[in-house]
C-alpha cells in the first residue's frame, strides 16, 4: 500500500483502493477522537478561547492529515479508474459541485439554498464515485497495464 504512494501510473485493485480508504478513515477518526478527548484539557489551561466551536487539535492535525493524504488518495483512485479502463481525468468531475457553489455566488437567494444546491450534486457525485470505484476490473491487461 505504501510502495505506490504517489504513483498514478498503472492499475489498482478494489482491495488496494478500499484498504487504503479504510486506513485513511480509521486514522482520521482516531485523530478526531484524540482531539475531542484532549480538547477540554487544552481549553482548561487557556491555550485556546472557549468560543472556538471546533477542537483546535483537530484543526491542526486534521488539516495536516488531510493535506498529507490527498495526493496518495487521488493517485490510488486514478489507478483504480485505470483498472476498469477509464482515464483518471474522470476523477476531476468530482470538483463540479464546488464549482457550482461558486457559480451560485451571484444568485440573489439565501445561503441555505446555495448550500443545498451544492450539497445535492455533491452527495450524488460521492454515490456515483463509490459505485464506479467498486466496479469489477477488466480481466487481463488493458492500456494502463497488467491486471493487479
Amino acid at each position: 500500500m505504501t510502495d505506490k504512494y504517489s504513483d498514478s501510473q498503472g492499475r489498482a485493485s478494489r482491495k488496494e483502493f478500499w484498504s487504503f480508504s479504510l486506513v485513511q478513515v480509521i486514522f482520521g477518526s482516531l485523530l478526531y477522537l484524540i482531539s475531542v478527548i484532549s480538547d477540554p484539557f487544552v481549553r482548561g489551561v487557556g491555550l485556546v478561547p472557549d468560543e472556538l466551536p471546533i477542537p483546535i487539535i483537530w484543526l491542526l492535525f486534521g488539516g495536516l492529515f488531510s493535506v498529507g493524504t490527498i495526493k496518495p488518495w487521488v493517485s490510488v483512485a486514478i489507478r483504480r479508474m485505470h483498472d476498469w479502463g477509464q482515464s483518471g481525468f474522470l476523477l476531476y468531475t468530482g470538483l463540479m459541485p464546488f464549482l457550482l457553489y461558486f457559480g451560485f455566488a451571484g444568485l440573489e437567494t439565501s445561503h441555505s439554498l446555495k448550500v443545498f444546491l451544492t450539497l445535492l450534486p455533491y452527495f450524488l457525485t460521492v454515490l456515483i464515485f463509490a459505485v464506479l470505484l467498486s466496479v469489477r476490473s477488466n480481466a487481463g491487461p488493458n492500456k494502463y497495464g497488467p491486471q493487479p
